[in-house]
């Protein structure tokens, strides 16, 4: 299950962006489901995390079950495939502490749980200001993502395998990490 972090479908090209940002996708477009009518159903990465592993809606508040009960009692994706005998395995470019990210995966039952801070991320690393007002907005390149998951996955290539990966650098506050592009926005933080 790969999660693009925060990427509106104005931005791929599947759905008729204008910027070509998704070149990869876009090959695969003809090969691929396309939904037109779907919605966030929470706007907050914590609270998508949730609802994506164990299939149920967040709560309607401010308040967030990965912070205030990162270790409740639920089925996850990861939980009952492991004990079918799945191995499982979760990667994210981010860190994973934002509001309890961590304990919550911790909870699930994932034989490997990775961020940012993992050796195959730990070299193209960007750090956030926590004086901004934010903490644990830090990350890393994206590419750590498959280097992590090929060397998980070759540990044991004889096994049924349920992995997550989760982006980052879609992710305000947006770090570039190559030279950047100018796609002629207004805000050129957009870019």
């Amino acid at each position: 299950l790969f999660v693009m972090e925060s990427t509106a479908a104005e931005y791929i090209g599947a759905y008729g962006s204008k910027y070509p940002v998704t070149p990869v996708l876009d090959r695969y477009r003809d090969q691929s489901l396309i939904y037109k009518q779907i919605y966030a159903h929470a706007p907050a990465s914590n609270q998508s995390l949730v609802s994506m592993l164990g299939s149920v809606y967040p709560w309607i508040s401010y308040r967030s079950l990965t912070k205030e009960h990162p270790d409740v009692a639920m089925p996850t994706l990861s939980s009952v495939l492991g004990q079918q005998g799945y191995r499982t395995a979760f990667f994210s470019a981010a860190d994973i502490r934002f509001q309890n990210g961590d304990q919550f995966l911790a909870a699930r039952s994932f034989d490997t749980v990775a961020d940012f801070r993992s050796p195959e991320c730990a070299r193209r690393q960007f750090i956030v200001d926590p004086s901004k007002g934010w903490s644990h907005l830090d990350g890393a390149n994206e590419e750590c993502l498959p280097t992590s998951f090929d060397q998980w996955l070759g540990q044991d290539t004889s096994t049924p395998f349920f992995t997550m990966m989760w982006t980052v650098q879609t992710h305000y506050p947006y770090v570039v990490d190559a030279e950047e592009t100018d796609y002629g926005v207004n805000d050129a933080t957009l870019n």
